[in-house]
Order: structure tokens, then sequence, then C-alpha cells
């Protein structure tokens, strides 16, 4: 993320000189979060530990004979409570990694209780998504807001693939691009607002990205869909591309003022490398992943998309229904042209930088 002085300072690039910034709320709130964002290996290791530990905790439940649906229905949602009182309340790892091993625990038996009810698949996706969302309106804390907003995402690709509808694929990326976009560009001036969504940005970016990749391998790998196509895949490319144009456009703002010729030419050199792209999104959402957290210093979410990145290449090679002559001739072209592009982008930035 930025350092508080960045944002400070875009914030400053942003607004008008008459306008006035309270420096001291927005580094308090800056270094609150990055204390959240801290550890991020622990937390992780939190979550996973959580996760066994339910499931373990689950086996001694079934074992000991516990088959009442509403018994089941009502211990998941004390140990949902359980566990955003104890995230909430205490502070230690231990008794941290506790909370979190009753929040999963308590979605895994309200899950189990609705299906016993005999409710729909639809219905448990509905009040998972619910649970989750007053999840984070209780609890603000990362690793709660983090589990919760996978949920929420998990429950959405559920809905979709229940609805038999693959064309909602494309509404969904396309939320999830905008909502990345607009977290990554609005990120000072969220900070500077003082609102509570400030607590939310770390946990919110990292499941939106893990979420991101998911919904774009969904739309690019056709043998994860059960027995149906996912209809024109160039609407969630071209929503990715876009979105890699418009933050190249606000990188290029921040970093050199240039001729509108320049703008021009470097973006349709964009354009130009991200075309082959456009029949496999998730190499576009990787790059997009890529870009967007380079914008905001993010290196977690840098780092998943570049794993991803190399991923995808991979499987776009075995993946494309054409010859392997023309996708080595694709992928040859597509690095020729980031080459280029590379080299015209440093001789175009070196001469702005002397002046």
């Amino acid at each position: 993320m930025h350092k508080s002085a960045d944002i400070i300072r875009l914030l400053k690039d942003s607004l008008p000189d008459t306008a006035e910034i309270n420096e001291a709320a927005i580094i308090k709130d800056y270094e609150k979060v990055a204390g959240n964002a801290t550890g991020i290996a622990v937390k992780i290791l939190s979550v996973l530990g959580g996760i066994m530990a339910s499931a373990s905790f689950l086996g001694f439940l079934f074992i000991a004979g516990l088959d009442s649906e509403v018994a089941i229905l009502g211990l998941g949602l004390l140990s949902i409570f359980s566990g955003l009182m104890a995230n909430k309340v205490l502070n230690n790892l231990v008794l941290d990694t506790a909370g979190v091993t009753f929040f999963v625990t308590g979605f895994i038996l309200v899950g189990l209780g609705v299906h016993e009810l005999k409710g729909s698949d639809t219905t448990i996706c509905l009040v998972m998504i619910t649970l989750a969302f007053t999840a984070i309106i209780i609890n603000k804390g990362y690793v709660i807001a983090f589990i919760s907003s996978l949920i929420i995402n998990i429950s959405l690709i559920a809905l979709i693939n229940i609805s038999d509808a693959p064309l909602l694929f494309h509404v969904y990326n396309a939320a999830l691009v905008i909502f990345f976009v607009l977290i990554t560009i609005k990120e000072a001036a969220i900070f500077a607002s003082g609102s509570s969504l400030a607590d939310l940005i770390g946990p919110f970016r990292l499941s939106v990205i893990l979420s991101m990749l998911a919904g774009f391998m969904m739309v690019s790998l056709q043998t994860f869909m059960h027995g149906f196509n996912v209809y024109l895949p160039q609407l969630s490319s071209a929503v990715a591309i876009g979105s890699i144009v418009y933050l190249s456009v606000e990188l290029s703002g921040r970093l050199n003022k240039r001729s509108v010729a320049t703008n021009f030419f470097l973006l349709s050199a964009v354009v130009l490398c991200l075309l082959p792209t456009i029949m496999f999104p998730a190499i576009a959402a990787s790059l997009l992943l890529i870009a967007g957290n380079f914008y905001v210093n993010y290196k977690p979410g840098y780092v998943i998309g570049a794993l991803a990145l190399v991923y995808s290449i991979c499987q776009y090679y075995y993946d494309l229904q054409i010859t392997l002559l023309e996708k080595s001739i694709i992928l040859i072209i597509s690095g020729m042209l980031m080459l280029v592009l590379i080299f015209v982008a440093k001789s175009v930035v070196k001469p702005d930088a002397k002046s």
C-alpha cells in the first residue's frame, strides 16, 4: 500500500489548493490499517489452522451423534456469534485462531442445518451471503472480513452455477473488476474520508484478488464448467483490458506529464499487446492484478498476479483450440510487442525524467 506521505501527496495533487487536509487523522488511520495488514502470513496460517480445527471439531460432533437439524442450525449460529465476539474482543493469536475456528465451523453447521431442513441449494447460498454480510457489519477485523467476503463470493459463484446461466459470470467478473479498480484508485480518498471502509480495504482487496482469479478462470477453463460452456469469453477480457488501459492512463499521469501524441502511442501499444489475450480472460485478469497492485504497491497481490499470469499463459498455450504453430506465433508476437513496448516506454520516460 501507499506510504502515508504518498497518500497525502496524492490527495494534495487531486484536490484544489484551497482544500484542507487533516494529515494527522490520515496518518493515524493509515497506520491502523497498515498494522492490520502486517503479518499476513500469520493471518493466513490462522485461517488455515482454524479450518483444520473446524474439520476436527465437526468430526467429533458427528461421532457424538449430533443429528438434530434444529440443533445443528442452532449450534452453527451460536458458533458464528462466538467466533465474532472472540475475534472482536480478544487480541491473542491462539484465541484469535480459536475464534476463526468457531466462525468457520458455524458456517459449515448452518449450511448442513439448512440442507437437513430440506432447504434448496439456492436457499443455502442466500443464507450464507446474509450471514457473511452481517458478520462484516458486526466485526470489521481483518480475518473475519476476509473470510466473510470470500464466503460471499463463493456463494455468488455457486448461485451462478445453480442458475445454469453462464453469461452471468461476465457480470460477476465485471463487478469484481470495477470494485478492484475503485479501491485501487480511490485508496487515498478512502483513507482521507475517515470512514470505516478504510479498515476493510486490506481484507476486501485480498478477497477480491482471489475471487477475480476464480471468476476469470471459470470463464477461461471450460473443463471447470461441468458440461456447459461460457459463451463470449471476450466480454470478460474486454472489461479487464479496458481497466488495464484506464490504470495505465492514471499511472502515466502520476509519473510524468507527456504529450497527447506520446500517451496515445503508448496506450495503443498496450492495447495491441493485450489483444492476443481476448480469448483467454485469465491472462488479462492476471495482468490487471499486476498493474493494479503495482499502482498501490501491494506486494502480496503483485506476487499472486505474477504467479497467476505464468499459470494462465501455460494453460492458454495448451487449451487454445488452434494448432501448435499458431499458438507459438501468437506467443512470439506478443512477447516481441511487449519487449518493444518496454524499450519505447523507457526511452520516453528518461528524457521526461531529466527534464
